[in-house]
């Protein structure tokens, strides 16, 4: 039992070797939150996924919902922290019902349908939603008695601990003036014209790349660069 549920040290070793940074988007050290206070009341899985048009957490969470559950079934356990809420906005109907599917074997996890608002994905946002508490300015989260990680991040967890495996891939969603708009789960680092070209090239003379989703995204290249 104490291979397959880590404590708080051993579980932070596996996930810094594993490679494992948040999925949400900013790609902070997984393993440096498991550092910090012990009193948490609750674990925040986020699979808001607010960004207008991104799907991938939906698309991870129909596939791999027992993965999701378990890595966080594992920090639950780890952290000593007796709740763990998965939120998912309301609209990502498919996902919710086949995530509860599975949360509800886990005692203290509990799926949450979400408002389908922006920024709704937001950790202070979420946990405002969720819990109530307000995380006060120049605060973290743990100072409300809650702790946030993606859905991916728990995938990507359960994956570390139980299969022994790093984080070298991710779904992402490929949208906009591709010829077959899709979600794709592709390695890191890999070449973006690259992945245009999988989903069928081009439509039209688009002039920009943007990573990250249209609300918070970045251009990262113009198009002419990628040819």
């Amino acid at each position: 039992e104490d291979d397959v549920y880590p404590g708080r040290e051993a579980l932070a070793e596996i996930i810094k070797h594993a490679g494992i940074v948040g999925m949400g988007g900013a790609a902070f050290p997984s393993h440096a939150k498991l550092g910090g206070k012990n009193d948490l009341d609750v674990l925040l899985v986020n699979g808001a996924e607010c960004e207008p048009l991104l799907c991938a957490d939906a698309a991870l969470m129909m596939a791999r919902a027992g993965a999701v559950v378990e890595g966080s079934r594992l920090i639950m356990t780890a952290l000593g922290i007796p709740t763990a809420i998965i939120g998912i906005e309301k609209d990502k109907s498919a996902a919710i019902t086949e995530m509860r599917k599975h949360a509800e074997a886990v005692r203290g996890m509990r799926v949450e349908s979400l408002p389908n608002i922006y920024p709704m994905g937001g950790e202070k946002q979420l946990i405002l939603k969720v819990t109530g508490k307000e995380v006060p300015a120049g605060k973290l989260p743990a100072d409300s008695g809650a702790i946030v990680f993606n859905v991916a991040t728990m995938a990507a967890v359960a994956d570390a601990v139980h299969r022994g495996t790093p984080l070298t891939h991710r779904i992402c969603s490929v949208i906009g003036d591709v010829a077959v708009p899709q979600n794709l789960r592709f390695p890191v680092g890999s070449r973006a014209i690259d992945i245009v070209e999988f989903c069928g090239g081009w439509v039209g003379e688009p002039s920009r790349l943007i990573v990250g989703g249209p609300m918070m995204g970045k251009a990262a290249a113009i198009v002419a660069t990628l040819k």
